[in-house]
């Protein structure tokens, strides 16, 4: 009994050795950056500036694997499921915060499943109406969406995305009556608003600042804490009559559950390097997004903060997918 006692231990002594020697080396060989939505968004855009990153620092290749469907849960599920050595990473969006509250049976536990490593940037959206919408002010906004029998329409780019929940948050903390009408993707719900088709929507800065520019659309109000550098002079929710407004599209790397911390820290901190570099800040602005440096720590946080905000919100407004 007590060889095999003695074996035991050596044999844990050894794995925890070889597992210490692997974390120390890494990375010997290419990473996988999951995304679970389509070529093109946002998501694959940041996973390829991230491997730009990671590639220039360690010299090994980064692949960007898309997993696109069921509002990411596709491709998070591939990487919960991935051996934690750190060469299959997720890169989420707002919606992996949303999910727990939509899917009744997730394949998946966001907090249990992954070890969080940063989040990195963040984007605000704008409430943008077309131009025959008589309101040139949020406080004017609201008195309008008042006085209407049947209440405002407004577009968003799918049920449980942060353009349909932006306009949720405005109903349970104002009072008012915003009715949702989804599209397929924020460009076609985008569109639709410029044409007239919808009064408004809760678009992102990025795509929106063209139309705002060119006063094809008429921008009333950010989601973010504070006023967003591409539209200095547009006020934010809070500052416009409803305090304690906020919400922002986010953008992070999780690894699976039970990666080294070693390996976690190490992709945590050459992410963070980069993101100094005022070239990086600006390549992320030119995604419509703002640096957002959370280490693992803060990052667990905050996914733990929106999982409860926006359950909540899924539940005032019994939300439901399609």
């Amino acid at each position: 009994m007590k060889s095999l006692l003695l074996s035991l231990c050596l044999g844990g002594v050894v794995s925890l050795s070889s597992q210490a020697k692997a974390a120390l080396s890494y990375p010997t060989k290419p990473i996988r950056i999951v995304v679970g939505f389509a070529a093109g968004g946002p998501g694959d855009l940041f996973a390829r500036l991230i491997g730009q990153f990671l590639n220039a620092a360690w010299g090994q290749p980064v692949v960007v694997d898309l997993r696109p469907g069921a509002t990411g849960n596709i491709g998070a599920d591939v990487v919960a499921k991935s051996s934690p050595d750190g060469y299959t990473l997720y890169l989420p969006s707002f919606s992996i915060a949303v999910n727990p509250s939509l899917y009744k049976n997730l394949s998946y536990n966001l907090i249990s499943d992954f070890s969080p490593v940063c989040q990195f940037a963040e984007a605000a959206h704008v409430i943008v109406l077309h131009p025959n919408v008589p309101a040139k002010t949020l406080q004017q906004l609201l008195q309008l969406i008042r006085k209407e029998p049947r209440g405002l329409n407004f577009a968003s780019a799918g049920n449980g995305t942060s353009s349909h929940l932006a306009g949720e948050l405005v109903n349970m903390m104002a009072g008012v009556k915003l009715n949702h009408i989804p599209y397929k993707g924020m460009s076609p719900a985008h569109n639709d608003v410029i044409g007239g088709q919808v009064p408004l929507i809760f678009d992102n800065v990025s795509t929106a600042l063209g139309a705002i520019k060119s006063g094809r659309l008429r921008a009333i109000a950010v989601s973010s804490v504070q006023r967003q550098p591409q539209l200095p002079e547009v006020p934010t929710l809070s500052e416009s009559g409803i305090p304690g407004y906020e919400i922002t599209a986010w953008y992070g790397l999780l690894a699976p559950a039970q990666t080294s911390e070693l390996i976690v820290n190490q992709l945590h901190q050459q992410i963070s390097q980069s993101l100094k570099e005022p070239a990086t800040r600006e390549r992320v602005n030119l995604l419509g997004a703002e640096v957002a440096d959370k280490n693992p720590a803060a990052f667990q946080a905050h996914l733990k903060s929106e999982m409860t905000k926006w359950g909540k919100v899924v539940k005032a407004a019994a939300i439901k997918l399609d």
